[in-house]
Parts: C-alpha cells; structure tokens; sequence
C-alpha cells in the first residue's frame, strides 16, 4: 500500500466520526455525496479498511456492497441460471435480460430503505459491477430518494470536476455534486 493511500484512509477513519462531517449539508441544505476515489490497484487494501471501518466505528454504518446487492437480485433465479443463459445466448443477451432488475431507480430504493436509522452509508465494490451499474446513476436516484445519512461511495477510478472515470481509463461519468475525500 502506498503512503498516500493510507494516510488518506487514516484520515477518513478520523473524519467520518466527527459530529461536523456526520450533520454536514450540501449547497442546497441536502445530505451530502463524498466520493473516496483511490488507485484501482489498492482495491483489496480499500475493502480491507473498510470492513474494519465498519466494525471500529462508533457510529451506525450502512454497508453496502454492489456486488452482494447485485447477486441478491437474482437470488430467485440463481447463479447457475445466469451462466447457462450467458453459454446459450452470449453475454449481450444475459445483459439485456438482467437490466430490469438493475435499474438504477430500484437498487437506489433498496439502499435508501436499508439507510433508515444508520449515520452513514458507505458504497463500496462499484467496480465489480461496472459498467451494468454506474456510480453517477445510483447517486442521482438516492439524491431523488432522500436519503438522510450521508452518503460514502468508495470508488476504483479518479474523481475530478469532469466527473468519475472509473479504473482511471473509462470515459468519465459527468457527476458534479459530490465532495472528494483529500487524504
């Protein structure tokens, strides 16, 4: 792990349980969005921290991991059922048929009603489900949802004024209304 990485997760640990960081409101008196974008190489590092976050923090945290909430949506229909769809059809297809149950609106709404009686939310594992689910699109539909805790979106890419590239090599996502984590 780099220096940098872990004086900025050391600093985050430090920050996030402040009363000031927890009541913190947006431009417009919204809950606010911080993005936590870090070399994709350290992916493993960054997960590792925040699980620990998760169980050392003094505070009510929301999980939520994109993969996990991902494969909970076709929980119904299995695993298996997917890849056979996938060797049959082809990739497109099982993406075509797994869309609906990946819209942006709907995993927002599983989230937002997770959150409810947390202190934050921490969004973690968005690069293993890109590009079927886009951080920009899951953050315009909690803003639209309200959620009350805010929101930590620990991302795989860089986070600039342009917006989210995720991997630091896809085009950017334009999403502007979160605040970067510094480290």
């Amino acid at each position: 792990m780099t220096a940098k990485l872990q004086q900025k997760l050391d600093a985050f640990y430090q920050e996030v349980q402040k009363e000031e960081f927890l009541n913190k409101r947006g431009l417009a008196n919204e809950v606010p969005y911080f993005i936590f974008d870090y070399p994709p190489g350290e992916e493993l590092i960054v997960r590792a921290a925040v699980d620990r976050y998760v169980q050392r923090l003094p505070i009510k945290v929301l999980h939520v991991n994109m993969f996990e909430l991902m494969m909970e949506q076709f929980s119904e229909v299995g695993v298996d059922s997917l890849l056979e769809l996938e060797e049959e059809e082809g990739t497109d297809e099982l993406f075509d048929a797994m869309s609906p149950s990946l819209e942006s609106s709907v995993l927002a709404r599983v989230i937002a009603e997770r959150s409810v009686g947390k202190q934050i939310l921490f969004i973690t594992r968005m690069g293993s489900v890109y590009p079927l689910i886009r951080t920009n699109s899951i953050l315009y539909n909690l803003g639209d949802l309200k959620v009350e805790v805010p929101v930590v979106v620990f991302y795989p890419g860089s986070y600039r004024e342009q917006g989210l590239m995720m991997f630091n090599r896809f085009p950017t996502q334009h999403y502007y209304r979160a605040f970067s984590i510094k480290g």
